[in-house]
């Protein structure tokens, strides 16, 4: 459960990026 709570905050933290590109 540890690791799925690590890998949905990296994907978070990879749309956030994705979505400041996408603003820029």
């Amino acid at each position: 459960m540890i690791i799925n709570n690590n890998i949905s905050a990296i994907n978070a933290q990879r749309t956030l990026k994705f979505r400041n590109v996408d603003l820029r």
